[in-house]
This record gives structure tokens, sequence and C-alpha cells, in this order.
């Protein structure tokens, strides 16, 4: 069954196909046999009806070989240097408090980490883990330095992955990157241990808006895009009152409409935070407000 709560109509999977492709309900049975493969009897062969599908991507990754022991460790030997604060605190203007209590560091000096990685693990666990590439019996790190460190975890508060954040002056190194086999998640889930049903919970494209986000006070997480979304993760949210921070872009409409169908579609809803349009992002409109 379905049903359109902005139109107020609804029906069947037949009734679905006769309205999206505005044709009778013979056509309509024949265009589904078609497409799935089902034979009616002494019927001719229907001329196949192409229907413009939306995808959207359904989340069945499987289990992440994130390494919890090393990420851990690396997170709680790090520290967070002068330039990472300058890009945090001066640069993006955000809360002291939200960045220790989000555990973010940094890394430096590629060099003097992977030393002290391969003082405490094997070269072979660290690169079968995903941290380190060995070539020609030379060790080095798998991300760009110097990076901020952005730690993952679930709403258990588990470590479950690591994204850096380049700041570095090469122009054609990658801006963001996720280590040791991590796959995007939602970040900062352990907020939800904090909430109550119905609670405001915003929503931000990206761990950067998500972050300004915190900093003015508000409840937030991040979601990675549009086209990687986890499911099982975005069902923990239904209970709350969604508010979508949305790019002012292509993709952030995107990321808007597709987080808005899985959420309707599970019984929640979502509603937009409204920003002036001149800014592009809500991390460009926060450090106008600072």
């Amino acid at each position: 069954m379905w049903k359109c709560f902005v139109c107020d109509i609804g029906g069947n999977t037949i009734n679905l196909v006769m309205h999206y492709l505005k044709t009778d309900f013979v056509t309509a049975c024949m265009w589904l046999c078609n497409q799935y493969g089902i034979y009616i009897p002494n019927t001719p062969k229907p001329k196949r009806i192409t229907m413009p599908l939306r995808k959207y991507v359904i989340d069945n990754q499987t289990e992440s070989k994130f390494n919890q022991e090393i990420g851990s460790w690396i997170i709680s030997n790090a520290s967070l240097s002068t330039e990472a604060q300058h890009f945090l605190f001066d640069e993006r203007k955000l809360s002291l408090d939200v960045i220790h209590s989000n555990n973010i560091k940094s890394i430096s000096d590629s060099g003097k980490l992977v030393k002290a990685l391969c003082s405490m693990f094997t070269p072979i666990e660290l690169a079968e883990a995903g941290y380190i590439k060995i070539s020609n019996n030379n060790y080095y790190l798998r991300i760009f330095t110097p990076c901020i460190v952005f730690p993952y975890y679930d709403s258990m508060g588990e470590l479950i992955g690591i994204q850096t954040r380049y700041i570095g002056n090469i122009t054609d190194a990658p801006r963001f990157q996720f280590i040791s086999g991590f796959k995007p998640n939602i970040y900062n889930l352990q907020i939800l241990n904090n909430l109550s049903d119905n609670e405001n919970l915003y929503i931000s494209e990206g761990v950067s808006d998500c972050l300004a986000l915190l900093s003015t006070g508000h409840n937030a997480i991040a979601i990675p895009s549009a086209s990687n979304l986890p499911l099982k993760d975005v069902c923990k949210l239904i209970r709350y009152n969604l508010i979508m921070c949305v790019d002012h872009d292509l993709a952030g409409e995107r990321a808007y409409e597709t987080l808005r169908y899985h959420v309707i579609r599970m019984g929640g809803k979502i509603h937009r935070l409204e920003y002036p349009e001149n800014f592009k992002d809500y991390g460009e409109y926060y450090k106008s407000t600072k």
C-alpha cells in the first residue's frame, strides 16, 4: 500500500503505476509484469514501458573493518596543534567546549605518528587496518597531514571510525578522508543519549556545519551525504523533532529530499532550518555572526 500525505491519495501497487504513468488498469498490470518477469499466459509480450524512478541508496553495508584499538590509541595520544586551533577557533569561530567534548584532535607530523604507531603495533597490523602503506620497506601514513581528526562514536559512545580534514597547502589533496576501512556514518550519534522524545535535533550535511550548530547551542548530528545515507541509524532519529540545515546548492537540496523521503517513510517528520540564502552553508553563516 502507498499513501501521499501531500496529495491525500493512495492505494495499492497497481493504483500507483496507474497514477504515475497516467494509464489504465490493464496497461499498469502489464507494466508491472514486464518489470518483474511475470508471464501472463495467452497474452502478447508487452512493450516495455520505461518509468523514471528516483534512486535512493539503501544501506546494505557489510561490517566495517575499522580497528578500534589502533584508532583509540591515536585519539588518546594526539593533541590539538597550534595550526589546528587557528583553523577551528580563529577561522571557523567554533566553541572550545564543543571541540573538547567531541574529542577532536590533530596530526601534524605523519612520520612521527608512524614511528609511534610502529612502536605499539606491528607494521602488518597497521597496514591491514588501513593506517599505513608499506613500500620498499618504508612505512607511510595513508592520510594527508597536517589534518584535524574527527572521531565518530556510536550511540553508546564506542569509537566506530575516524575522519580527517586536511588543513595543509597541497591544492589537489582531498579535504576529507575516512581511514582504516571506516564507512561513512552519522556523526555525533552519542548526543542521542541526552535527548528526550520530540526534542529538537538539528541535522547537517558534513561535520563542519554540525560543529557550527553545536557551537550555537543546538543539539546536532551530521549525515555523510545524500548518496550515502546509513538507514540503520536514520531509524533512530524519527522519535525527535528533526530540523535539517540544508546547504544552498543542488547537493544540499538532494540530501534534504532523500532524508525527508526516508524519515516520512519511517513515520517521522522533518523541517528545514531557514538562514540567509547568500551563505552557501550554515558554517559560513555562523562565522558571519561572530
